[in-house]
This record gives C-alpha cells, structure tokens and sequence, in this order.
C-alpha cells in the first residue's frame, strides 16, 4: 500500500489556542470510569501529534514498543492486597495479578497518559477500572488509596440482593467491579506525566458488572 502525504494547511495562533473540549464519559455496564471533562487547546493537541497526518503515517509505519508487565511491581501489590482486603469484606475469593492482563492495562495507561485523556480502552476483552490522580510535587498514589476510591463507592450502592437500576451506574460501578465475586485476575497499569498526572487502569477477569449478575457477585458486607 502506498501511503500519499497531504499537505497540512498551517495553524494561526487564534486557532492553536482554540479549546478542544471532550464530553464527560460515563462507562457502560462492562467498564467503569470517573465522569470528567478534559479541556486542551489545539496547541497541546498538536504538541501529542493528535491532529496532524504526519502522526497517522507514523502510526501505520512503526508499531509503538511493547508495554512492560508493569510500571511499578510495589504499586501493583499494594492495590492487589488492599483490593483482596475489601473483598474478603463481602465473602469474595481473592484476586491474582495476572502478566498478561497487566501488559494489556499498562499499555492503555501509557496511552490515556500519552494522549492527557482518561478515557475507556474503546474495545476491551476485560472489566475495567480507571483512575486519575494529580500532584504538584509529581508523587504517585498508593495502590491502597486507588482501590480505597473505587471502594468508596459502596456509600451509593443500595442493591444488595438484587438487580440494580441502571440509571445510577455511574455513581457505583468502580464499586462493583472491585468486588465482583466471579472476577478472579487482574493487570494493573499506571503511567505518569511530567504534569504531574497519574493514570491508572485496572483490567479484570472475567469482566464484572454484567446485567442480571449482580444479585449473585456483589454480597452485602458481612
């Protein structure tokens, strides 16, 4: 295939500081995500390479390096046991940290980092989980402070037992996930900016959240 470059017309300064706005993204019932709205100029934008055809001809000619199994092991265990913690809370088994799965989730991680969006993988074999964290001094999160927000969650989940409305998804299907007694594996990926942004994906195995399952997988605290 023969690839023909287009000249790309060039961007005034009014236009290159021209918002781009992203709609807040609200997770469907197989992957969860913080609702948010991430606002860049077109500068940023052209600064990643989003919007030029110079980034998809080198998107087409040069397959991006193979993500590592994980960005940070010590990371990865201290959200491993804390997740196990909180599921031992609902008579859940707990879960293992899987090689695969993990170089799946960090290589979505190093590109919601790359690209400065949280944002759901758009076709994904797992559950997955996502996190966005920023601090002046650049530090990174612990394992346990991630799986304690998704777990928090639980504060807006009153369906134990039952089937719950959907319309409210949004408000406790980090929640969810975490515990969903049938899921059994999970990847971590975390990816840092210079900004100061983490970005954390967790992908899990098999997918939670699955309609009619909910009675069965998400037991009331004991």
């Amino acid at each position: 295939m023969t690839l023909t470059r287009r000249p790309v017309r060039p961007m005034t300064a009014e236009e290159a500081d021209k918002p781009l706005v992203s709609r807040d993204f609200v997770g469907p019932a197989g992957g969860n995500v913080f609702a948010m709205t991430n606002t860049v100029n077109r500068r940023t934008a052209l600064r990643y390479g989003l919007t030029t055809a110079a980034a998809a001809v080198a998107t087409l000619t040069q397959a991006p390096p193979a993500a590592p199994a994980s960005a940070d092991p010590g990371f990865d265990k201290q959200l491993l046991d804390r997740a196990n913690f909180l599921r031992a809370r609902h008579g859940c088994p707990p879960l293992a940290l899987d090689a695969e799965i993990g170089r799946w989730a960090q290589e979505w991680a190093t590109t919601m980092a790359s690209n400065g969006r949280l944002e759901h993988r758009p076709t994904n074999k797992y559950g997955e989980n996502l996190y966005l964290a920023w601090s002046s001094t650049g530090a990174t999160p612990s394992g346990a402070a991630v799986a304690d927000a998704w777990y928090d969650q639980i504060k807006e989940y009153t369906y134990f037992g039952r089937e719950p409305d959907m319309s409210t998804f949004r408000q406790w299907g980090l929640f969810t996930q975490l515990v969903w007694k049938s899921s059994r594996r999970i990847g971590v990926g975390l990816a840092k900016t210079t900004s100061g942004h983490t970005y954390v994906a967790v992908d899990f195995d098999p997918a939670g959240n699955v309609a009619r399952g909910f009675a069965a997988n998400v037991p009331a605290p004991g």
